[in-house]
């Protein structure tokens, strides 16, 4: 039974919740260190405060162990939700499947760290979790997530499950603009699937839409494709179309021209979506 949020405290927690392998006892040691790793993790002293008044947001909602805060987690906000995915980032590749279903909470902010952690953890687990996500009628912020995570992390299946959505032209142009971008992070000097990166990123600048042109000159730049550049410079000079919230698709090619050959570009200011 799914726990539910009534004053802020949780209930409906079955008395049983945290039975089973593991005592009560050894389930709340477990999350104690946990909570003792995530603590000494802290990169600095104003994340580690987070991180405290985070804690004390979880036990407050009668926290105690890994089990109780996995159910509780679609009704956690803010801070005590960026901390609780923050717990269960330290647990690794096991917990993905605990995760996955976050990335359908709409455009709340903890669907996005849930996604930046999968994609950190990879695995047969997140990766299979997404793609599921990915092929069922979720919502488009839940498939956009899913998207992020696959695009990031460094998995033969994930690479070509990322190329398809970029040269789907029957996908929403959002998404495969996701997958666009992530191609420069699997295609990457020295990685495994470089080639394959860079010919889809080549076929997108091609594209019909102006977000794939957009994210595919980024993810030449990016991967600093030399080759690239004659087909950059006909985008650089003719392709006036606009990626929406960023600028014109001209402007990202002469950018990534710029990164390509060792000059910084100029600082943009995103365009107000129309």
């Amino acid at each position: 039974m799914m726990a539910h949020a009534v004053r802020g405290k949780l209930t409906n927690v079955p008395k049983n919740a945290d039975s089973g392998r593991r005592s009560r006892k050894a389930e709340r040691s477990d999350f104690d260190k946990g909570v003792t790793v995530l603590l000494a993790s802290a990169p600095s002293s104003r994340i580690r405060r987070d991180y405290d008044r985070g804690l004390r947001l979880l036990r407050n909602e009668s926290i105690r162990s890994f089990a109780t805060l996995i159910r509780a987690l679609p009704h956690l906000r803010g801070l005590a939700g960026w901390t609780a995915i923050r717990l269960l980032e330290r647990r690794g590749r096991r917990i993905a499947s605990a995760l996955v279903p976050i990335l359908t909470l709409a455009d709340n902010p903890i669907a996005a760290e849930a996604s930046k952690v999968l994609a950190n953890i990879g695995g047969a687990r997140a990766r299979r979790g997404c793609i599921r996500l990915l092929e069922s009628d979720a919502p488009k912020s839940a498939r956009y997530a899913a998207t992020h995570a696959l695009a990031f992390m460094r998995d033969d299946e994930a690479a070509r499950t990322v190329v398809a959505l970029v040269v789907d032209q029957h996908e929403d142009p959002e998404i495969r603009g996701q997958a666009a971008e992530g191609l420069d992070y699997f295609g990457r000097e020295g990685g495994p699937h470089r080639r394959l990166a860079i010919r889809t990123a080549l076929r997108g600048l091609g594209d019909p839409s102006p977000v794939v042109r957009f994210w595919c000159a980024f993810a030449l730049g990016a991967m600093r494709h030399k080759p690239a550049i004659p087909t950059l410079r006909k985008l650089a000079r003719r392709d006036k179309a606009v990626c929406p919230g960023w600028w014109r698709v001209c402007d990202e090619a002469a950018d990534a021209i710029a990164v390509i050959e060792g000059r910084l570009p100029p600082d943009r200011t995103p365009l107000p979506r129309s």
